[in-house]
């Protein structure tokens, strides 16, 4: 093998490398700049953006060898390459061989690389959104049967109430009707009473005027009137205290059942020694309702906002699709200006490392 052969080799090895490395830069720096430039940055675009970058800087690199193209031009525009027209003229070279595009792939790329991680995000909250449905709809339901339990229970229990004190309440409207025809009979027997009381305050007084006029022919029959009046009412008087006595009786009668029911309904409901009652079986049935009801409700809450985090995603997915095309001009101007500002300070890097590489291995 010959010089010129040996030498071919050798720069085709730190071509090869100048690819590797300038690529790799490329990829790290256009990736970072386009995954900002989408407004939605994420670890895995990023990645996938570099990854992609370092691909096609390769392929274009291994296409258009970049150190031989700029020796190309410099050779013919007969420039020396470390003067600073050839390495302005090198990193122009270089930056318009892997920036376009490269910078037109990371300004379509990125937002679509945001735009399927937010997809990701969406369509794992859309799965979770039926879930929650089914599930609130499940618990929705067994609350319902709950409240089927709970009214069962509670037309049982005024049922059994009404059972147990039927015959009382039979008594007591017996006794009610007794005492109010007693009543009747007491109002009426009154009213008499009274009746006479008046009358013979009416002839007392008209006796006391015929005995200050001194008339025996009126005193006579006056005192009659009053003696056989006042016995009569005094009579009546016997009869009023014994109705008196009834209404009592049948008042106290009346109570002491009443009392019964009352204590009969609170057994029923409350229980008795040490026992639960129906009643305890309808609240602890309600707490579980009203447990049941904050379930669901803060399934609700969770449905509504894995909606308006849809939503919210479905809008930032719209906008990154409308700013795509002016994501790519501003990628292409703003990655070849820092791509032509790479070249120009790394090129002359990596080929050192480049050529003590190559020149090591020899």
């Amino acid at each position: 093998m010959n010089a010129n052969e040996v030498m071919a080799k050798q720069m085709k090895k730190v071509g090869l490398l100048m690819n590797i490395m300038m690529g790799g830069l490329n990829s790290i720096v256009f990736s970072t700049i386009g995954t900002l430039m989408s407004g939605h940055f994420s670890w895995p675009s990023l990645i996938i953006g570099f990854f992609v970058g370092w691909v096609i800087g390769f392929i274009i690199g291994t296409i258009i060898p970049p150190k031989k193209a700029t020796d190309a031009v410099l050779n013919k525009t007969n420039t020396d390459p470390s003067s600073l027209k050839g390495k302005l003229l090198s990193a122009l070279v270089t930056s318009l061989i892997f920036t376009p595009i490269i910078s037109l792939v990371m300004g379509y790329c990125m937002p679509t690389a945001s735009m399927m991680g937010i997809k990701k995000s969406m369509t794992a909250l859309e799965k979770e959104i039926p879930s929650i449905e089914a599930e609130r709809d499940e618990l929705i339901t067994k609350q319902e049967g709950l409240k089927a339990d709970q009214a069962d229970l509670q037309k049982k229990m005024e049922e059994t109430i009404n059972n147990a004190i039927a015959d009382r309440q039979s008594k007591i409207d017996e006794l009610t009707k007794s005492k109010d025809s007693l009543q009747k009979k007491y109002d009426e027997l009154k009213g008499k009473h009274d009746g006479l009381v008046a009358e013979v305050e009416d002839l007392d007084s008209q006796l006391d005027a015929a005995m200050d006029e001194g008339n025996p022919a009126k005193i006579g029959p006056l005192s009659g009137q009053i003696s056989a009046k006042t016995a009569a009412y005094k009579a009546m008087e016997v009869g009023l205290s014994e109705m008196e006595g009834g209404l009592k009786e049948q008042q106290g009668a009346i109570d002491e059942i009443t009392k019964s029911i009352e204590a009969t309904k609170d057994e029923i409901a409350n229980g008795k020694d040490g026992e639960d009652g129906m009643q305890s079986g309808i609240d602890e049935m309600q707490k579980g309702i009203d447990e049941m009801q904050e379930g669901i409700d803060g399934m609700g809450k969770a449905i509504a906002g894995k909606t308006e985090g849809v939503n919210a995603q479905k809008k930032a997915i719209e906008e990154i699709k409308s700013s795509i095309p002016g994501n790519i001009i501003r990628a292409e101007i703003v990655m070849n200006i820092v791509g032509f500002f790479l070249a120009l300070i790394f090129q002359p890097i990596f080929l050192g490392i480049a050529m003590k590489s190559v020149e090591g291995k020899q």
